[in-house]
């Protein structure tokens, strides 16, 4: 466990602006802003084929709790998750504790054909427990809108879950390090790199970034707030990236995990509804 730093990161010459969410979530990591798009979350009503008094009561029954106006998203298969990795866990722990009756019970079979038995049952459901742990750890439960603070950009905060069923919370504090994975049951990752446009054509008001500037843009907490991981963006000034390939008057940003951070993020992009 470690002591959170937080550093804020200066307000971008292109803000994230969120109705709900933007299509900054989607970006590629060099993707240049070109036009803002709002996501609001569509209502799911139960039968589309009900009296319009029904229906009207139905398009009440949204996946977002308006109790909470920074909630924007929760997922449907929360539970559906949950119970399957419960079954997972309760099926390897089944296994482990019944192996040793392969040996106690008595049976013409060799000790190395039971201790393969034994292996195959644990082995199998271990395997399963692991697949199942890895497929439903990106997955994301509720998503919070995070508010700007001393004119910083907007955030997002995730919800998700460990193997052992533990509520992981990552906020992320600059949507722009939000982009596009190839990791299957992902569709969000934090960047590994960011190129960012020149400042020197930003508001006044707007700092420069220095060389070796270090900020924290997410960070990942347990259920307790004690901070797990996070994940840093070092700042390398234009003129030593020039020789590499970018652009004199850009900023290039370098991301690095510290302890252990969520990185990607499984979303249901079908609840976002695109407005122009």
């Amino acid at each position: 466990m470690f002591r959170s730093a937080i550093c804020r990161l200066p307000p971008r010459s292109k803000n994230f602006s969120l109705g709900s969410v933007t299509s900054s979530l989607s970006w590629p990591i060099y993707h240049k802003l070109t036009s803002n798009r709002t996501f609001s979350v569509i209502q799911q009503t139960r039968n589309t084929s009900a009296s319009p008094t029904q229906n009207s009561s139905d398009s009440r029954n949204s996946f977002v709790n308006s109790t909470d106006p920074n909630l924007i998203y929760n997922a449907p298969l929360t539970s559906t998750f949950r119970r399957l990795k419960i079954f997972s866990l309760a099926s390897l722990s089944l296994s482990c504790s019944l192996a040793p009756l392969i040996f106690v019970i008595e049976s013409q079979l060799p000790f190395f054909a039971r201790t393969c038995l034994a292996g195959l049952a644990v082995g199998t459901s271990g395997v399963s427990t692991g697949l199942i742990a890895w497929v439903g750890r990106p997955y994301v439960t509720t998503l919070r809108r995070l508010e700007p603070e001393n004119g910083g950009a907007m955030g997002l905060e995730f919800t998700t879950a460990n193997w052992r069923l533990q509520t992981r919370i990552t906020r992320v504090y600059d949507t722009s390090f939000l982009t596009t994975t190839d990791r299957p049951f992902a569709k969000w990752q934090l960047a590994n790199e960011l190129e960012l446009p020149s400042l020197s054509s930003s508001s006044k008001s707007t700092p420069a970034v220095t060389q070796s500037l270090e900020e924290t843009v997410a960070e990942t907490f347990d259920a307790d707030g004690n901070v797990l991981g996070s994940w840093v963006v070092t700042w390398v000034s234009p003129q030593s990236k020039s020789e590499e390939g970018v652009k004199a008057d850009n900023v290039f940003g370098k991301c690095r995990s510290v302890g252990h951070i969520v990185k990607h993020f499984q979303v249901h992009e079908e609840l976002f509804e695109v407005q122009s």
